[in-house]
């Protein structure tokens, strides 16, 4: 096949995509998660040549819980390259309906997680499947650490003069190297191991075709893999047959190989887009409305939470409740993994996003009531059988009414009140 579009390789990217629950729930799914990494486990092994994709802690961590002797083999596979980390984020977030706290504190969650675990730093941001992406995103992800964004939704398809290479420039002016994936974030032709080897051949000379009209890169960027795909022999029998007759030849690499060719290829001389990438299933903002009111709720209350909790512990004879504010903060965060915050899950789905909330609204409450105790015990009353205290949370001062429940017997009889 004759390369038209002057591409040198093909840089393909075995992966998979995982949503923390959609029409499975969690537990469904951790179960389908653990077929995948074995699979792909023994693909390293057995083939030196093959890479992998790791994109979220909550996909990972569960299987290496259950077999915790594979977190060494896989630190070994990050050290020396044949596994990257990207995304770090605890679950894959909507990025339209929670709070930016949310955002950055799932960011900072999941990018802790990889250091602590496996020494790395994610690199990527790597939002592939997200509904949407907010003008603001770019300062999020640029202050959180990450040199590189990649992406798939929110963009127009059609639109051939978008480039898939640009710098995203929030509104503050903070810039993130960015790369849309303009044929999605699948290549569906060699999941499941039942299309054949010209099923894959039509569509890589497609890609090539298509994203050459929108790149002058000398390499083609190629997600391989899909919704929790099982990894197979057949992607490296496929592409060892089509290097014995094509042009460019198919390397298996990872991302930041791309992202590092851009540099040197391109360097700042990209353009620069401005805006956000929405809307996108916007009927995804108004279902399941009591999930949305939640979110609200619960991600206000973390806030006021931690902000009392902290004046009384600096007050003395008060102990920082730190491991009952991170399970909220994990329960809040799991819940704004897009499928769920979005209300696009079957009904148990539903039934169990309610649940995290529940538990992260009773955890802080608890926390929140035992830290307003603690600072009004130090509060001096004179001569008042009864006073109330009133507590701003937010950093700025307030002037608004306040409302007391009246214990008076009659209004005849203490008429003050």
């Amino acid at each position: 096949m004759k390369n038209k579009h002057k591409f040198e390789e093909i840089l393909l990217f075995p992966h998979y995509h995982f949503d923390l629950e959609w029409w499975k729930t969690k537990e469904e799914y951790q179960i389908v998660m653990e077929e995948v990494f074995t699979a792909a486990f023994e693909l390293l092994e057995e083939y030196s040549e093959f890479t992998y994709v790791i994109d979220q802690v909550a996909s990972i961590e569960p299987y290496l819980r259950k077999y915790p002797e594979k977190r060494e083999i896989l630190k070994k596979y990050i050290r020396n390259g044949r596994v990257e980390v990207v995304g770090g984020t605890w679950s894959a977030p909507d990025e339209n309906l929670p709070y930016g706290e949310s955002l950055i504190r799932g960011f900072i969650l999941g990018r802790h997680y990889f250091r602590r675990e496996f020494d790395t730093e994610v690199k990527i941001a790597w939002e592939i499947d997200e509904f949407g992406h907010p003008s603001q995103l770019p300062q999020i992800l640029r202050k959180c650490g990450f040199d590189y964004f990649a992406f798939s939704r929110g963009m127009k398809p059609y639109d051939a003069k978008r480039p898939v290479d640009f710098y995203w420039e929030a509104p503050d002016k903070t810039r993130i190297k960015t790369h849309w994936m303009c044929c999605h974030y699948t290549l569906t032709s060699l999941i499941g191991g039942k299309q054949s080897y010209k099923a894959f051949s039509k569509e890589l000379s497609s890609r090539l075709q298509y994203e050459g009209e929108r790149s002058d890169m000398g390499a083609l960027f190629v997600p391989c893999g899909s919704d929790f795909t099982i990894p197979e022999k057949s992607w490296l029998t496929s592409v060892k047959r089509w290097n014995l007759a094509n042009n460019p030849k198919i390397t298996f690499a990872t991302p930041v190989s791309y992202f590092k060719r851009l540099d040197t290829e391109k360097g700042d001389s990209i353009d620069v887009h401005r805006g956000d990438f929405n809307p996108l299933f916007t009927g995804c903002y108004t279902s399941r409305e009591r999930v949305k009111k939640l979110c609200r709720l619960s991600q206000n209350l973390a806030l006021q939470t931690e902000t009392l909790c902290a004046i009384a512990t600096a007050l003395g004879g008060f102990n920082y409740p730190q491991k009952a504010i991170g399970e909220a903060w994990v329960n809040i965060i799991e819940n704004d993994s897009h499928d769920s915050i979005c209300g696009t899950g079957v009904d148990r789905v539903y039934v169990d996003t309610l649940k995290r909330y529940r538990i992260a609204l009773n955890l802080l409450e608890k926390e929140k009531k035992a830290a307003v105790g603690s600072i009004a015990k130090r509060i001096k009353v004179k001569e008042a059988t009864t006073a109330y205290a009133v507590f701003n949370s937010l950093g700025w001062k307030r002037l608004e009414l306040a409302s007391f429940p009246c214990r008076c017997k009659s209004m005849m009889e203490e008429p003050w009140c």
